[in-house]
């Protein structure tokens, strides 16, 4: 089973009775275990063949074939694992051993630093987080690992040094940042998410005044967005990191500001919760 095809299954146990719906979790969460410790074992006994040797090329996709089954089992697991993991009770005999296998998952298919595929580990797990960080269903204690496997690489650190310099940069994995940035927050470490959030805003605000127009499209969790919306977007992060932060007057300022910016409608959606809970949090 692919990542792809596990939404239409998930959307189906709502349906379902309570009861119901944790036995067929719980299944389908043994079964995704199952299929990724099967590719990874497999993958685990085939040599990256050396280049030159004899049989290089029909053992070159032996490898990689046997690479991309353990790459996508893992991606398909690791979405259901991390819904597991946040329901889990405080007291739960699961939640340590859970916790580090979520980590082993990712350090398997994250590989070496600075490489492609580390940096596709790094986004899509960025992505497999977000929502769970942007609607605020984490202790500060299970945050903690999100900070640890959110880090930005050196990419981006170098993108952040040379936006501080004045100039524009490529829109490389903004989608790791923000989500660091709201891992920060979570933990409790509320001047460092401000920190990343400051990071994050300078590259696009660069972007935006002095180099690529504010209408072009970037790719960004599996889809297009404009480098507009995506600053509606960290301003309204921006705000919540005020918000929980206690400066109520700056994040309903940068409430304002983000709703006075216009946003397609699917993705103001996906940002009511964040949304609700600036209100909740400045209410009074």
């Amino acid at each position: 089973m692919t990542h792809r095809s596990i939404l239409p299954f998930v959307l189906c146990l709502v349906a379902i009775s309570p009861a119901t719906r944790a036995e067929e979790q719980a299944h389908m969460l043994e079964q995704l275990r199952h299929g990724y410790e099967q590719a990874r074992d497999v993958a685990a006994k085939i040599e990256q063949p050396t280049r030159g040797s004899d049989g290089f090329r029909d053992k070159l996709k032996v490898w990689s074939d046997a690479i991309r089954k353990r790459r996508e089992a893992a991606y398909a697991l690791i979405p259901v694992l991390l819904e597991h993991w946040t329901i889990l009770p405080d007291g739960s005999d699961e939640l340590a051993a859970t916790g580090k296998e979520i980590k082993a998952v990712y350090i398997d298919i994250a590989g070496k630093p600075l490489t492609q595929a580390n940096s596709d580990a790094r986004s899509f797990f960025a992505d497999a987080v977000w929502p769970l960080l942007a609607d605020n269903r984490l202790t500060q204690e299970r945050a903690a690992l999100f900070v640890e496997l959110t880090e930005p690489h050196l990419g981006v650190r170098l993108n952040d040094k040379i936006a501080q310099l004045g100039k524009p940069t490529e829109p490389l994995d903004w989608n790791l940042q923000d989500a660091h940035s709201l891992a920060l927050l979570r933990a409790g470490r509320i001047d460092d998410a401000r920190r990343e959030n400051e990071l994050l805003l300078k590259k696009l605000t660069l972007n935006l005044e002095r180099g690529l127009l504010p209408n072009v499209e970037v790719n960004y969790r599996n889809g297009k967005r404009t480098q507009q919306s995506l600053r509606r977007e960290y301003l309204l992060h921006r705000a919540l990191i005020e918000a929980v932060g206690e400066d109520k007057d700056k994040a309903r300022k940068l409430l304002t500001e983000v709703t006075d910016i216009e946003e397609a409608e699917e993705i103001t959606k996906q940002q009511e919760s964040c949304v609700r809970e600036i209100e909740s949090r400045t209410s009074s």
